[in-house]
């Protein structure tokens, strides 16, 4: 099939169209314990979502950055952002974030919400720190050769019971060979990264970003010939990265009229922020999702579903995408696989595999 950017939210749309009780079924694995999660997604007059064997806060997590879910606390975050904006003064406003809120789409999510199109109207630079970009993508190279072989193999034993997940992912169905090709794929530490590096090029393409980059000792050479000694990365501690970020918005602010002020969903990189005088407010992530059940048509939609897609494909290796009643075959998608290149990353590329031959999707950014 010749490949046209067709945007993730069609796939959802054909298995919608093949069932007139407009529900899917999304499945995939917790590649932590082994075992099956499936999203059950009812649309149409009265939309539900059900989620099976996968952990509240996870959830919540994957709602908050579709959009589905607001903030704990949203209204007073919302009108102190919106108070920090209107703020009178010849300053430009900045908001700063950091690494959680580039995986939440938390920029994406709040101005949209404000503003409808808010690349035509946002009244604020964002400002994103080289240590988040770093970050994500010292992420992205975290793979399953690291995992522990007895969860390595409860994880394979779980993936092999799905030969088409196999061919999707690694493109063989025989246990061994699964096993191992399997180690070179992505973990969900390594899918995270590749998301965040997504939603950050989201961030460039449609928002005034500006990336701060002001000398810091992580950037020495002593400490980056050491991180790479005999091609073994140093693991060095969320502190580490969360003492740069702050470092680098202390830059901006010092070195710029910006009127700047950090967000961050961090606690401890919250906390701080109060002790070295830096503008800042908590955004707290949600913890429970029962309520996005009553929100409606409004919430729950196939948009805000084709979302929620991404990031269950960021927690699972594969998702398995199936409209239960309707006459249309299972599809397997994924968003990381054996052999892909950065610049599919980057592009937004899904590769789906319908139990014969390979189509690709992208998410729509």
């Amino acid at each position: 099939m010749a490949d046209s950017r067709v945007p993730l939210i069609q796939l959802l749309n054909a298995f919608l169209t093949s069932n007139p009780e407009r529900k899917l079924l999304l499945e995939g694995v917790n590649e932590d314990k082994g075992t099956k999660v499936k999203v059950t997604v009812q649309l149409g007059e009265k939309p539900e979502i059900h989620p099976a064997g996968i952990d509240d806060l996870d959830f919540c997590s994957m709602l908050w950055s579709a959009g589905m879910l607001p903030a704990r606390g949203h209204e007073e975050m919302q009108q102190f952002v919106i108070a920090f904006l209107d703020r009178p003064g010849n300053r430009p406003k900045a908001l700063a974030i950091d690494t959680n809120l580039v995986y939440s789409r938390f920029v994406q999510n709040f101005f949209s919400q404000q503003y409808g199109r808010p690349f035509d109207r946002v009244p604020a630079f964002i400002v994103v720190g080289r240590g988040t970009n770093d970050e994500m993508h010292y992420k992205t190279s975290v793979m399953y050769r690291g995992m522990l072989d007895e969860r390595y193999k409860r994880f394979i034993d779980a993936i092999v019971q799905d030969p088409d997940a196999c061919m999707l992912l690694v493109n063989a169905r025989d246990p061994v060979e699964v096993y191992e090709r399997m180690d070179k794929a992505s973990s969900r530490a390594g899918r995270l990264g590749l998301k965040g590096l997504l939603y950050f090029r989201e961030l460039q393409k449609n928002y005034p970003v500006i990336v701060s980059k002001p000398a810091h000792m992580y950037y020495t050479k002593e400490m980056t010939s050491k991180s790479h000694d005999k091609n073994v990365a140093v693991e060095y501690p969320d502190a580490v990265y969360d003492s740069i970020i702050r470092h680098e918005v202390e830059f901006i602010r010092d070195n710029t009229n910006l009127d700047i002020l950090f967000l961050t969903a961090d606690k401890n990189n919250d906390e701080s922020s109060e002790t070295e005088g830096l503008a800042h407010y908590h955004v707290r992530p949600p913890t429970r999702w029962f309520q996005l059940n009553d929100a409606g048509v409004a919430v729950i939609n196939a948009r805000n579903v084709a979302r929620l897609l991404v990031e269950l494909m960021a927690y699972s290796p594969y998702v398995k995408i199936s409209a239960p009643g309707g006459g249309k075959r299972p599809m397997h998608v994924a968003y990381a696989w054996t052999g892909k290149l950065p610049e599919e990353n980057l592009d937004g590329r899904i590769q789906a595999w319908d139990g014969s031959h390979v189509v690709f999707y992208y998410v729509d950014t």
